[in-house]
Protein backbone atom coordinates (compact mmCIF):
# COMPACT_ATOMS: atom_id res chain seq x y z
CA UNK A 1 0.00 0.00 0.00
CA UNK A 2 2.86 2.58 0.93
CA UNK A 3 4.05 1.96 -2.77
CA UNK A 4 1.03 3.00 -4.74
CA UNK A 5 0.91 6.04 -2.16
CA UNK A 6 4.55 6.86 -2.72
CA UNK A 7 3.82 6.10 -6.92
CA UNK A 8 0.82 8.39 -6.20
CA UNK A 9 2.43 11.19 -4.27
CA UNK A 10 5.06 11.43 -6.95
CA UNK A 11 2.86 12.05 -9.76
CA UNK A 12 0.41 14.17 -8.40
CA UNK A 13 -0.12 17.66 -8.70
CA UNK A 14 -1.71 19.29 -5.31
CA UNK A 15 -4.68 21.65 -5.91
CA UNK A 16 -5.46 22.83 -2.33
CA UNK A 17 -4.83 22.59 1.19
CA UNK A 18 -7.32 23.47 4.30
CA UNK A 19 -5.63 23.41 7.78
CA UNK A 20 -7.68 23.59 11.27
CA UNK A 21 -5.01 23.81 14.40
CA UNK A 22 -5.34 24.55 17.63
CA UNK A 23 -3.44 27.26 19.30
CA UNK A 24 0.05 27.04 20.46
CA UNK A 25 1.01 26.73 24.36
CA UNK A 26 -1.19 29.10 26.25
CA UNK A 27 -1.11 30.41 30.08
CA UNK A 28 -4.34 28.72 31.89
CA UNK A 29 -7.51 29.17 31.34
CA UNK A 30 -7.83 30.06 35.00
CA UNK A 31 -5.51 30.23 38.43
CA UNK A 32 -5.55 27.95 40.97
CA UNK A 33 -2.72 28.68 43.70
CA UNK A 34 0.13 26.76 42.06
CA UNK A 35 -0.35 29.73 39.46
CA UNK A 36 0.58 32.35 41.28
CA UNK A 37 3.24 35.05 39.92
CA UNK A 38 3.95 32.82 36.97
CA UNK A 39 1.43 34.15 34.00
CA UNK A 40 2.24 37.77 33.31
CA UNK A 41 0.53 37.52 29.99
CA UNK A 42 -2.84 36.95 31.59
CA UNK A 43 -5.41 33.95 31.44
CA UNK A 44 -5.66 31.53 28.32
CA UNK A 45 -2.76 34.04 26.62
CA UNK A 46 -0.70 32.55 24.00
CA UNK A 47 3.34 32.37 25.23
CA UNK A 48 6.37 32.66 24.04
CA UNK A 49 6.86 29.26 23.23
CA UNK A 50 3.47 28.39 21.76
CA UNK A 51 4.75 31.23 19.34
CA UNK A 52 7.62 29.45 18.16
CA UNK A 53 5.48 26.41 17.99
CA UNK A 54 3.36 27.65 15.19
CA UNK A 55 6.76 29.56 13.68
CA UNK A 56 7.78 26.43 13.30
CA UNK A 57 4.93 25.35 11.91
CA UNK A 58 5.09 27.46 9.54
CA UNK A 59 8.67 26.66 8.02
CA UNK A 60 7.38 23.13 7.50
CA UNK A 61 4.56 24.38 4.85
CA UNK A 62 6.55 26.77 3.31
CA UNK A 63 9.39 23.73 2.69
CA UNK A 64 6.42 21.35 1.63
CA UNK A 65 4.02 23.87 0.21
CA UNK A 66 5.94 26.13 -1.53
CA UNK A 67 9.42 24.84 -1.63
CA UNK A 68 8.67 21.53 -2.80
CA UNK A 69 4.98 21.07 -4.11
CA UNK A 70 4.46 25.18 -5.44
CA UNK A 71 1.55 25.33 -4.63
CA UNK A 72 1.93 28.70 -3.66
CA UNK A 73 4.18 31.36 -4.63
CA UNK A 74 7.17 32.34 -2.82
CA UNK A 75 5.97 35.76 -1.56
CA UNK A 76 2.54 36.73 -0.46
CA UNK A 77 0.25 36.65 -2.94
CA UNK A 78 -3.03 37.85 -1.76
CA UNK A 79 -5.61 35.93 -4.12
CA UNK A 80 -4.04 32.52 -3.03
CA UNK A 81 -4.83 32.06 1.12
CA UNK A 82 -7.11 32.75 3.54
CA UNK A 83 -6.48 33.00 7.00
CA UNK A 84 -9.42 32.23 9.45
CA UNK A 85 -9.43 32.58 13.35
CA UNK A 86 -11.57 32.17 16.40
CA UNK A 87 -11.90 36.02 17.91
CA UNK A 88 -9.60 35.07 20.77
CA UNK A 89 -5.90 36.40 21.01
CA UNK A 90 -4.20 33.00 21.21
CA UNK A 91 -5.53 31.45 18.21
CA UNK A 92 -5.26 35.12 16.09
CA UNK A 93 -1.31 35.34 17.28
CA UNK A 94 -0.95 31.46 16.44
CA UNK A 95 -2.07 31.82 13.20
CA UNK A 96 -0.06 35.51 12.97
CA UNK A 97 2.99 33.32 14.10
CA UNK A 98 2.26 30.45 11.93
CA UNK A 99 2.03 32.90 9.03
CA UNK A 100 5.68 34.33 9.77
CA UNK A 101 7.09 31.10 9.53
CA UNK A 102 5.23 30.28 6.05
CA UNK A 103 6.47 33.93 5.07
CA UNK A 104 9.43 34.41 7.30
CA UNK A 105 11.78 38.33 7.08
CA UNK A 106 12.87 38.87 3.81
CA UNK A 107 9.58 38.11 1.87
CA UNK A 108 7.86 41.46 2.49
CA UNK A 109 7.45 44.33 0.17
CA UNK A 110 9.68 47.11 -0.38
CA UNK A 111 8.27 50.33 -1.96
CA UNK A 112 7.64 51.23 -5.12
CA UNK A 113 10.12 54.02 -6.13
CA UNK A 114 13.07 55.61 -4.33
CA UNK A 115 11.04 58.76 -4.41
CA UNK A 116 8.25 57.31 -1.66
CA UNK A 117 10.94 57.13 1.58
CA UNK A 118 9.84 60.53 2.01
CA UNK A 119 6.77 60.39 0.90
CA UNK A 120 4.97 57.46 2.64
CA UNK A 121 5.07 58.94 6.35
CA UNK A 122 1.98 59.74 8.22
CA UNK A 123 0.56 63.20 9.03
CA UNK A 124 2.24 62.85 12.36
CA UNK A 125 5.29 64.00 13.77
CA UNK A 126 7.55 61.08 13.72
CA UNK A 127 10.90 61.14 16.55
CA UNK A 128 13.95 60.78 14.47
CA UNK A 129 12.19 60.13 11.01
CA UNK A 130 15.65 60.27 8.79
CA UNK A 131 17.14 57.89 11.37
CA UNK A 132 14.09 55.51 10.51
CA UNK A 133 13.73 56.05 6.92
CA UNK A 134 17.79 55.53 6.52
CA UNK A 135 17.58 51.88 8.76
CA UNK A 136 14.38 50.90 6.96
CA UNK A 137 16.01 51.94 3.53
CA UNK A 138 13.56 50.48 0.43
CA UNK A 139 11.67 47.78 3.09
CA UNK A 140 8.20 48.33 3.98
CA UNK A 141 8.53 47.21 7.64
CA UNK A 142 12.14 46.42 9.29
CA UNK A 143 13.61 43.30 8.26
CA UNK A 144 10.90 43.18 5.49
CA UNK A 145 8.27 41.52 7.08
CA UNK A 146 5.41 40.61 5.48
CA UNK A 147 1.96 41.03 7.33
CA UNK A 148 -1.86 39.41 5.82
CA UNK A 149 -4.85 39.80 7.24
CA UNK A 150 -6.54 37.56 9.53
CA UNK A 151 -10.58 37.46 9.13
CA UNK A 152 -12.87 36.62 12.39
CA UNK A 153 -15.94 36.34 9.89
CA UNK A 154 -19.10 36.12 12.62
CA UNK A 155 -20.33 32.96 11.03
CA UNK A 156 -16.97 31.23 10.45
CA UNK A 157 -16.50 32.02 13.44
CA UNK A 158 -19.73 30.81 15.72
CA UNK A 159 -20.88 27.91 13.63
CA UNK A 160 -17.83 26.20 12.22
CA UNK A 161 -15.35 27.42 15.27
CA UNK A 162 -17.28 27.67 18.00
CA UNK A 163 -20.40 25.26 18.00
CA UNK A 164 -20.41 24.93 21.74
CA UNK A 165 -21.72 28.66 22.32
CA UNK A 166 -23.52 29.43 18.78
CA UNK A 167 -26.05 26.14 18.03
CA UNK A 168 -28.61 26.11 21.18
CA UNK A 169 -29.24 22.85 20.42
CA UNK A 170 -25.84 21.78 20.79
CA UNK A 171 -25.89 23.98 24.07
CA UNK A 172 -29.24 22.00 25.12
CA UNK A 173 -27.82 18.46 24.66
CA UNK A 174 -24.62 19.21 26.52
CA UNK A 175 -26.29 20.46 29.22
CA UNK A 176 -28.79 17.52 29.42
CA UNK A 177 -25.63 15.48 29.60
CA UNK A 178 -24.23 17.51 32.46
CA UNK A 179 -27.17 16.28 34.64
CA UNK A 180 -26.53 12.58 34.27
CA UNK A 181 -25.16 12.35 38.09
CA UNK A 182 -25.09 8.32 37.68
CA UNK A 183 -22.78 8.02 34.36
CA UNK A 184 -20.80 10.98 35.66
CA UNK A 185 -20.22 9.70 38.90
CA UNK A 186 -19.14 6.35 37.27
CA UNK A 187 -16.36 8.23 35.29
CA UNK A 188 -15.11 10.09 38.86
CA UNK A 189 -15.62 6.73 40.55
CA UNK A 190 -12.54 5.51 38.32
CA UNK A 191 -10.32 8.29 39.91
CA UNK A 192 -10.45 8.15 42.89
CA UNK A 193 -7.10 8.82 43.56
CA UNK A 194 -6.70 11.97 41.54
CA UNK A 195 -9.92 13.32 43.20
CA UNK A 196 -8.25 12.50 46.57
CA UNK A 197 -5.37 14.38 45.97
CA UNK A 198 -7.08 17.78 44.24
CA UNK A 199 -9.01 17.50 47.53
CA UNK A 200 -6.22 17.29 49.96
CA UNK A 201 -4.04 20.03 47.99
CA UNK A 202 -7.50 22.40 47.89
CA UNK A 203 -8.45 21.67 51.21
CA UNK A 204 -11.85 21.25 49.74
CA UNK A 205 -14.88 18.60 49.31
CA UNK A 206 -15.30 16.02 46.56
CA UNK A 207 -18.25 18.14 45.11
CA UNK A 208 -16.18 20.65 44.74
CA UNK A 209 -13.36 19.14 43.35
CA UNK A 210 -15.38 17.36 40.69
CA UNK A 211 -17.09 19.68 39.37
CA UNK A 212 -13.84 22.07 38.93
CA UNK A 213 -11.58 18.95 37.57
CA UNK A 214 -11.30 20.23 34.13
CA UNK A 215 -10.27 23.60 35.19
CA UNK A 216 -7.44 22.59 37.62
CA UNK A 217 -6.42 19.82 34.81
CA UNK A 218 -5.88 22.76 32.49
CA UNK A 219 -3.89 24.54 34.76
CA UNK A 220 -1.52 21.34 35.82
CA UNK A 221 -1.21 20.68 31.51
CA UNK A 222 0.33 24.12 31.43
CA UNK A 223 2.64 24.19 33.79
CA UNK A 224 3.99 20.51 32.87
CA UNK A 225 4.49 21.93 29.94
CA UNK A 226 6.33 24.83 30.94
CA UNK A 227 8.45 22.49 33.29
CA UNK A 228 6.94 24.79 36.53
CA UNK A 229 6.79 22.75 40.20
CA UNK A 230 3.48 21.54 41.40
CA UNK A 231 2.44 20.10 44.88
CA UNK A 232 3.83 17.01 45.84
CA UNK A 233 0.83 15.23 45.59
CA UNK A 234 0.52 15.78 41.69
CA UNK A 235 3.13 12.92 41.12
CA UNK A 236 3.59 12.04 37.80
CA UNK A 237 0.82 9.22 37.95
CA UNK A 238 -1.67 11.91 39.35
CA UNK A 239 -1.10 14.49 36.66
CA UNK A 240 -1.21 11.00 34.08
CA UNK A 241 -4.82 10.19 35.40
CA UNK A 242 -5.93 14.22 35.97
CA UNK A 243 -5.45 14.49 32.42
CA UNK A 244 -7.42 11.26 31.31
CA UNK A 245 -10.31 12.17 33.77
CA UNK A 246 -10.50 15.46 32.23
CA UNK A 247 -10.48 14.37 28.57
CA UNK A 248 -12.88 12.13 29.43
CA UNK A 249 -15.53 14.27 30.98
CA UNK A 250 -15.08 16.49 27.67
CA UNK A 251 -15.87 13.49 25.87
CA UNK A 252 -18.74 12.29 27.57
CA UNK A 253 -20.19 15.43 27.49
CA UNK A 254 -19.33 17.16 24.84
CA UNK A 255 -18.73 14.14 21.50
CA UNK A 256 -20.87 11.31 22.94
CA UNK A 257 -23.05 9.26 21.52
CA UNK A 258 -22.31 9.78 17.79
CA UNK A 259 -24.50 12.76 16.89
CA UNK A 260 -22.80 15.13 19.12
CA UNK A 261 -19.97 15.42 17.20
CA UNK A 262 -21.90 14.72 13.59
CA UNK A 263 -23.80 17.70 15.17
CA UNK A 264 -20.75 19.84 16.32
CA UNK A 265 -18.51 19.10 13.09
CA UNK A 266 -21.34 19.35 10.27
CA UNK A 267 -20.42 23.62 9.45
CA UNK A 268 -16.87 23.07 9.39
CA UNK A 269 -16.62 20.06 7.22
CA UNK A 270 -19.15 21.26 4.85
CA UNK A 271 -16.42 24.54 4.93
CA UNK A 272 -13.79 22.22 4.18
CA UNK A 273 -15.71 20.46 0.86
CA UNK A 274 -17.05 23.98 -0.21
CA UNK A 275 -13.30 25.07 -0.02
CA UNK A 276 -11.73 22.26 -1.86
CA UNK A 277 -14.42 21.89 -4.66
CA UNK A 278 -14.72 25.95 -5.23
CA UNK A 279 -10.70 26.07 -5.13
CA UNK A 280 -10.58 22.98 -7.41
CA UNK A 281 -13.33 24.44 -10.15
CA UNK A 282 -11.74 27.85 -10.01
CA UNK A 283 -14.94 29.37 -8.63
CA UNK A 284 -12.01 31.03 -6.18
CA UNK A 285 -8.41 31.70 -6.48
CA UNK A 286 -7.87 30.90 -2.76
CA UNK A 287 -4.92 27.53 -2.97
CA UNK A 288 -4.55 27.51 1.06
CA UNK A 289 -7.06 28.14 3.94
CA UNK A 290 -5.95 28.04 7.72
CA UNK A 291 -8.43 28.34 10.56
CA UNK A 292 -7.24 28.82 13.93
CA UNK A 293 -9.32 27.60 16.78
CA UNK A 294 -9.21 25.17 19.81
CA UNK A 295 -8.41 21.66 20.89
CA UNK A 296 -12.59 20.98 20.82
CA UNK A 297 -12.41 22.08 17.37
CA UNK A 298 -9.57 18.87 16.47
CA UNK A 299 -11.44 16.55 18.65
CA UNK A 300 -14.88 17.05 17.36
CA UNK A 301 -13.58 17.19 13.69
CA UNK A 302 -11.56 14.41 14.92
CA UNK A 303 -15.12 12.58 16.00
CA UNK A 304 -16.89 13.09 12.83
CA UNK A 305 -14.38 11.69 10.50
CA UNK A 306 -15.18 8.44 13.20
CA UNK A 307 -10.86 8.67 13.56
CA UNK A 308 -8.94 8.19 16.75
CA UNK A 309 -10.07 11.09 19.60
CA UNK A 310 -8.99 9.36 22.48
CA UNK A 311 -6.45 11.25 23.37
CA UNK A 312 -6.90 15.58 23.88
CA UNK A 313 -4.99 17.26 21.14
CA UNK A 314 -1.77 18.63 22.19
CA UNK A 315 -0.88 22.41 21.82
CA UNK A 316 -0.28 23.18 18.34
CA UNK A 317 -2.21 19.76 16.73
CA UNK A 318 -3.12 20.54 12.98
CA UNK A 319 -5.17 18.88 10.75
CA UNK A 320 -4.78 18.66 7.01
CA UNK A 321 -6.70 18.35 3.99
CA UNK A 322 -4.85 18.07 0.64
CA UNK A 323 -6.51 17.30 -2.78
CA UNK A 324 -4.91 16.25 -5.14
CA UNK A 325 -5.38 15.80 -8.85
CA UNK A 326 -4.03 12.58 -10.54
CA UNK A 327 -4.16 12.29 -14.03
CA UNK A 328 -8.27 13.03 -14.64
CA UNK A 329 -9.15 11.81 -10.68
CA UNK A 330 -8.83 13.48 -7.33
CA UNK A 331 -7.95 12.37 -4.07
CA UNK A 332 -7.72 13.41 -0.68
CA UNK A 333 -5.05 13.09 1.84
CA UNK A 334 -6.24 13.75 5.46
CA UNK A 335 -3.43 14.30 8.43
CA UNK A 336 -3.39 14.57 11.98
CA UNK A 337 -0.34 15.60 13.32
CA UNK A 338 1.25 15.29 9.97
CA UNK A 339 0.46 11.00 10.40
CA UNK A 340 -2.06 10.28 7.46
CA UNK A 341 -5.22 9.00 8.37
CA UNK A 342 -7.88 6.42 7.04
CA UNK A 343 -11.42 7.33 6.40
CA UNK A 344 -14.07 5.17 7.01
CA UNK A 345 -15.46 3.92 2.77
CA UNK A 346 -12.20 5.34 1.44
CA UNK A 347 -10.35 2.25 1.19
CA UNK A 348 -7.07 3.72 1.89
CA UNK A 349 -4.94 6.83 2.33
CA UNK A 350 -5.63 8.26 -0.90
CA UNK A 351 -9.29 8.93 -0.35
CA UNK A 352 -11.18 9.56 -3.89
CA UNK A 353 -12.56 13.12 -3.56
CA UNK A 354 -15.90 12.28 -4.72
CA UNK A 355 -16.26 9.27 -1.99
CA UNK A 356 -14.90 11.65 0.51
CA UNK A 357 -17.49 14.72 -0.36
CA UNK A 358 -20.42 11.65 -0.17
CA UNK A 359 -18.82 10.88 3.26
CA UNK A 360 -19.00 14.16 4.51
CA UNK A 361 -22.35 14.85 3.64
CA UNK A 362 -23.30 11.62 4.65
CA UNK A 363 -22.24 12.06 7.95
CA UNK A 364 -23.48 15.68 8.15
CA UNK A 365 -27.20 16.98 9.98
CA UNK A 366 -29.52 17.98 7.21
CA UNK A 367 -31.00 21.52 8.21
CA UNK A 368 -28.46 22.03 10.41
CA UNK A 369 -29.36 25.60 10.88
CA UNK A 370 -32.75 24.61 11.54
CA UNK A 371 -31.93 21.89 14.15
CA UNK A 372 -29.78 24.37 15.70
CA UNK A 373 -32.12 27.21 16.37
CA UNK A 374 -35.06 24.72 17.49
CA UNK A 375 -36.83 26.71 20.30
CA UNK A 376 -36.13 25.42 23.95
CA UNK A 377 -39.64 23.99 24.10
CA UNK A 378 -39.20 22.27 21.25
CA UNK A 379 -36.14 20.31 21.88
CA UNK A 380 -37.70 17.33 23.59
CA UNK A 381 -39.79 16.56 20.63
CA UNK A 382 -39.11 13.02 18.68
CA UNK A 383 -38.14 14.71 15.31
CA UNK A 384 -35.31 16.40 16.54
CA UNK A 385 -33.93 13.39 18.57
CA UNK A 386 -33.82 10.81 15.34
CA UNK A 387 -30.60 10.91 14.43
CA UNK A 388 -29.16 10.65 18.24
CA UNK A 389 -27.44 7.08 18.58
CA UNK A 390 -24.66 5.45 19.72
CA UNK A 391 -23.56 4.93 16.57
CA UNK A 392 -24.02 5.77 12.99
CA UNK A 393 -24.38 2.89 10.01
CA UNK A 394 -23.48 2.98 6.59
CA UNK A 395 -26.70 2.46 4.67
CA UNK A 396 -27.56 -1.25 4.77
CA UNK A 397 -25.48 -2.20 7.31
CA UNK A 398 -27.82 -4.02 10.19
CA UNK A 399 -31.31 -2.66 10.42
CA UNK A 400 -30.77 0.96 10.86
CA UNK A 401 -33.88 1.98 8.57
CA UNK A 402 -34.32 5.26 10.73
CA UNK A 403 -31.10 6.70 9.87
CA UNK A 404 -31.37 5.71 5.92
CA UNK A 405 -33.13 8.82 5.17
CA UNK A 406 -30.43 11.15 6.29
CA UNK A 407 -28.24 9.81 3.60
CA UNK A 408 -30.52 9.56 0.99
CA UNK A 409 -31.22 13.76 2.25
CA UNK A 410 -27.68 14.56 2.18
CA UNK A 411 -26.79 12.83 -0.69
CA UNK A 412 -29.74 14.37 -2.58
CA UNK A 413 -28.23 17.84 -1.78
CA UNK A 414 -24.52 16.88 -2.06
CA UNK A 415 -25.75 15.90 -6.59
CA UNK A 416 -28.06 19.08 -6.13
CA UNK A 417 -25.00 21.40 -4.87
CA UNK A 418 -22.99 19.90 -7.86
CA UNK A 419 -25.46 21.00 -10.04
CA UNK A 420 -25.00 23.95 -9.02
CA UNK A 421 -21.44 24.35 -9.01
CA UNK A 422 -21.60 22.80 -12.93
CA UNK A 423 -24.01 25.18 -13.72
CA UNK A 424 -21.83 27.96 -12.29
CA UNK A 425 -18.69 27.13 -14.05
CA UNK A 426 -20.59 26.90 -17.34
CA UNK A 427 -21.75 30.18 -16.95
CA UNK A 428 -18.42 31.69 -15.62
CA UNK A 429 -16.60 30.11 -19.05
CA UNK A 430 -19.00 32.39 -21.10
CA UNK A 431 -18.20 35.61 -19.03
CA UNK A 432 -15.21 37.29 -20.30
CA UNK A 433 -14.11 38.81 -16.87
CA UNK A 434 -15.72 36.66 -14.10
CA UNK A 435 -15.84 37.32 -10.47
CA UNK A 436 -14.44 35.50 -8.18
CA UNK A 437 -15.88 34.46 -5.49
CA UNK A 438 -13.73 35.31 -2.11
CA UNK A 439 -14.14 31.76 0.57
CA UNK A 440 -16.66 34.25 3.29
CA UNK A 441 -19.10 34.70 0.23
CA UNK A 442 -18.56 30.50 -0.90
CA UNK A 443 -20.04 29.68 2.79
CA UNK A 444 -22.98 27.45 0.66
CA UNK A 445 -24.21 25.77 3.54
CA UNK A 446 -24.14 27.78 6.24
CA UNK A 447 -24.96 31.21 4.76
CA UNK A 448 -27.20 30.06 2.92
CA UNK A 449 -29.14 28.49 5.62
CA UNK A 450 -28.41 31.72 7.40
CA UNK A 451 -30.65 33.59 4.79
CA UNK A 452 -33.63 31.47 5.04
CA UNK A 453 -33.74 32.08 9.15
Amino acid sequence: MLFFILIAAVSSRLVAVVELCRHGARSPGAFWPWDAGRWPEGVGELLPEGMRQHYLIGTVLRSRYIQTQQLMMPFYFQPEIYVFSSDYNRTIMSAQSQIQGLYPNGTGPNLRSTAMKTTAIPPINVTNLNGVITNLNMSALPGNLQVIPIHTDQIVRQYALNPSSSCNYYKYLINQKSMMTSQLNDIYNKHNDTINAVMEVLNCTRNYAEQNMQSISDSVTSNVYMGYSLPSQFTPEIVADMEELAYELKSFLEFQPDFFSRLAGTPFMNQVVSNLLLSNNSQITQKFFLYSAHDTDISFILAFLQLNFSQPPPFASTIFFELYQYGLDYYVNVKYNDVLQIIPTCGGYNCSFTTFIKYVQFRNIPDFMTVCNTPTYQMNQTQNLRAEKKSFDLPGDGDSADLKWYFWVSFGAYLAFLVLVIGATGMMCCKKNPKLQTPAESMVTIKGDLTRN
